[in-house]
This record gives C-alpha cells, structure tokens and sequence, in this order.
C-alpha cells in the first residue's frame, strides 16, 4: 500500500484484521482456508510515497514501453517487490 498520509504501524495492522474479515464475509473458501491454516492471514506492506510512481518512471526509462508498465500487483517479481519495499 502507499498510503496519501503517513500510517501507523497499529492503522496497517487494522486495515489487515479488516481486508481478512471482509474477504472471510465474501468468500466461504477463503474462509475455510483461514480457519483449518492452510492461508494465513493477509500482510499488508505500506512503500514510500511516491514508491510505485518512480518505479514505473524508472522502468520506462530503461525502455519498457509505458503501456507494457504492469501493476507489482499482477506480477511475481520478487527483486521488484524487494526495490519497493526497500528491502
């Protein structure tokens, strides 16, 4: 997440316990999968502002055609994701 304003530790942790109960209340699947441990719950990673904007700066720059640009979201990228994360 890149949130407009600054969030606390204990904001994203809330903002977990609440995605998980909302995709609990949608999906029996998910559900079920959370109550027998076979999905854990979900992490929520917040980046620094601006974090995915330079990013898709960044790979342009390097020549990726902007509309190729693909949301981390849909991607299995772990050095990207560890660039964002700054880790």
């Amino acid at each position: 997440m890149e949130p407009f304003l600054p969030w606390s530790d204990r904001e994203t942790a809330a903002l977990g316990r609440a995605v998980d109960a909302a995709l609990s209340a949608a999906a029996p699947g998910y559900r079920s999968a959370r109550g027998t441990g076979r999905l854990d719950a979900p992490e929520i990673h917040r980046v620094a502002p601006d974090a995915f904007a330079r990013d898709w700066q960044h790979r342009v720059a390097a020549g990726t055609r902007p509309a190729q640009v693909k949301d981390r979201v849909f991607q299995h990228d772990a050095a990207a994701w560890q660039r964002l994360l700054g880790s």
